[in-house]
């Protein structure tokens, strides 16, 4: 991984739609906009227009357009580039079965922050911070906390490279779930 761009990229993943808390992450960068950062946001608008619209009027609020991007829904390689081109990963969303973009943010290195909720503690273990769902003070301390203190910064890229090392990639991933299926099969046909 190459050292971190300056300024500073956030880059956050998913869909604008409430259950992600996109409000909540504009609403923390507008509070910390006296350090140099850039925002990425990757996802589509078209599942929740009336809420993408309600983002709008919270950038456009706090003044945030010259900072904040927002890319829309991207190709797997676009967003591989994102990854590969950030700092660190924020994402305020309320509920993850998973937490997908976690781990693959984690993947590429990145240390993460985001809300302690549904599957999230188990995806980013050691790789980032978690506050409690909508503790929008917390994830303002957090989020600046990486942007102000390098050595915590270094220390957390450090636990997400290695946690990241360990998760299996896409193919391993299908390998895993057919084994897993050919098991099922055996034993219910068995």
């Amino acid at each position: 991984k190459q050292p971190p761009p300056n300024p500073p990229i956030i880059l956050s993943v998913g869909t604008i739609t409430r259950r992600k808390g996109v409000h909540l992450l504009l609403n923390a960068l507008a509070t910390i906009k006296d350090r140099p950062w850039q925002a990425v946001i990757c996802g589509g608008r078209e599942h929740d227009p009336a809420y993408a619209a309600e983002v709008d009027v919270v950038l456009a609020d706090h003044q945030l357009e010259s900072r904040v991007t927002f890319t829309g829904s991207v190709t797997p390689n676009e967003l591989a580039h994102w990854y590969a081109k950030s700092s660190f990963f924020v994402l305020a969303s309320h509920y993850e079965g998973y937490g997908m973009a976690f781990a693959e943010a984690i993947r590429y290195g990145l240390p993460v922050v985001g809300f302690d909720v549904g599957a999230v503690p188990d995806t980013v273990g050691e790789a980032g911070v978690l506050v409690p769902d909508g503790d929008q003070a917390a994830l303002i301390t957090a989020t600046a906390r990486l942007l102000d203190d390098q050595d915590w910064f270094e220390t957390m890229r450090v636990r997400a490279q290695d946690q990241g090392a360990r998760y299996p990639d896409w193919p391993d991933t299908a390998g895993i779930f057919a084994h897993s299926l050919d098991q099922l099969m055996e034993a219910y046909h068995g």
